[in-house]
């Protein structure tokens, strides 16, 4: 994503821009962003940017600084993108995407390894019911959830294969 009044409009204008990110360990706000860009970037010598601007942690830091010109795009998950357009159409209006990654799974909800199964699994239920709990309508409309899902594990293969093949092509970072 840029600002809406950007030159930018294609990944090929990217290079030797600044480009913001949030933290390697994200998927949206890296790891996507570098299988989508390792192609290209290998292409120039295994640098695409003039510099990559982070870890900025959050997408509303990715948000302020491409609005405040001190990176020129960075990555938004879609998800927090739709949130932006809900509750700050102002905002999001002066945002333009460039470009989209292949729709990944998004992160699952997850307990600490040592709560026991059984209470895993109530607190699973109980998850799973809050999106057709009626009372929590409202609140589920300012998420944007529509449903609560148990996640599948083999969905989140492809977030490793990606990784993997970003790294075997020689583009281990966002550069």
């Amino acid at each position: 994503m840029t600002c809406a009044d950007s030159t930018l409009t294609s990944i090929a204008d990217l290079r030797h821009r600044r480009f913001a990110f949030t933290t390697p360990s994200s998927q949206s706000g890296y790891q996507a962003p570098r299988a989508l860009f390792a192609d290209p970037a290998i292409a120039n010598g295994g640098t695409l940017f003039e510099r990559a601007i982070g870890p900025l942690v959050t997408p509303r830091a990715i948000v302020d600084a491409v609005l405040s010109g001190d990176a020129d795009a960075g990555p938004l998950d879609s998800y927090w993108h739709d949130l932006l357009r809900r509750h700050e159409p102002a905002t999001a209006a002066q945002l333009r995407t460039i470009a989209s990654t292949p729709m990944t799974p998004m992160p699952p909800l997850v307990c600490a390894a040592d709560v026991a199964e059984g209470t895993q699994q109530r607190i699973a239920k109980a998850l799973i019911a809050t999106g057709t709990a009626s009372e929590l309508r409202d609140v589920r409309d300012a998420l944007l959830i529509a449903r609560i899902a148990a996640p599948e594990a083999d969905g989140y293969a492809i977030l490793a294969a990606n990784a993997r093949r970003a790294d075997s092509s020689g583009y281990r970072r966002l550069q």
